[in-house]
């Protein structure tokens, strides 16, 4: 993304952003599960961390742009901290209770770590 339109954004354009960034994930990794580029086995999942998807099985000599995308997503998501790519996952990627996080941090707290990953998350993923 460029840095001076990453800088432009509001807060909600940047959250309604990544709201498309995730479905735009789920949507690839549903074609890519579908077309067998990968399986449900390749997937990492732990409760407690963004799920990753292998996609190191992937042979082609073209790369898809679902795999692409895909691969951007979980190296965007790895860069983060377990705290920032836990809140991206609860929030947005996995949607939980909206007050999920009030027994883990103040609501000051909270949007502060949040805006960060956020602006991590969309930093690094470039888009």
């Amino acid at each position: 993304m460029n840095e001076k339109i990453f800088e432009s954004y509001s807060f909600k354009e940047k959250e309604e952003k990544l709201i498309e960034v995730s479905k735009e994930y789920f949507k690839n990794v549903q074609k890519l599960i579908k077309n067998n580029d990968i399986s449900l086995k390749s997937i990492s999942t732990n409760p407690r961390e963004f799920p990753v998807i292998d996609l190191s099985n992937i042979s082609s000599k073209f790369v898809s742009k679902e795999v692409k995308f895909v691969f951007c997503v979980n190296f965007a998501i790895a860069s983060l901290t377990r705290q920032e790519s836990t809140i991206l996952n609860n929030d947005f990627f996995f949607p939980k209770d909206k007050k999920w996080w009030m027994g883990i941090y103040s609501q000051s707290s909270y949007y502060r770590f949040k805006a960060r990953a956020v602006n991590k998350f969309l930093e690094v993923l470039d888009i």
